[in-house]
């Protein structure tokens, strides 16, 4: 079974990133990969188990999501059409059970102008053996702040 899911994240990171990779590393780019598919799929729970009960976002614009009630509620509304892009550029393990992604995001089908993309960092905590998602802060470059 873990030879099928080193297949699947090789296939969606590219083999020269997971070459080498610990397990953990594995482990957060499949709960990653797994989130950014379902939102993409459109679920409205956004794959539950991948985030933190007191999971928080701020979004560029200084928008909060406090919890998975506010984040299906952002999902059926603001978010309803929008397709999202990451690509991980860095994770650090601040602990064993912490680690911090740097990532790159584009987001299309918003009613915001440009489509929102820039830099996202994700924190991760390892819970009862298992990676979840407890924050997300998401920045755009200066200069390139998307207008309402």
């Amino acid at each position: 079974m873990k030879s099928v899911w080193a297949l699947l994240i090789m296939g969606l990171f590219g083999a020269a990133e997971v070459i080498g990779a610990s397990g953990d590393e594995l482990a957060v780019r499949s709960v990653l990969a797994a989130s950014t598919a379902a939102f993409n799929r459109h679920e409205a729970n956004l794959t539950p188990n991948g985030y933190s009960d007191d999971f928080d976002a701020v979004n560029p614009a200084g928008g909060r999501v406090a919890g998975k009630p506010d984040l299906g509620n952002a999902f059926q509304t603001y978010l309803k059409n929008a397709r999202k892009s990451e690509t991980v550029q860095r994770i650090r393990f601040i602990r064993p059970d912490v680690a911090l992604v740097d990532a790159e995001y584009e987001f299309t089908g918003t009613n915001i102008r440009p489509d929102p993309k820039g830099l996202e960092t994700i924190v991760l905590v390892k819970k009862d053996g298992s990676w979840v998602i407890a924050a997300l802060r998401m920045m755009v470059p200066p200069g390139t702040a998307p207008r309402q």
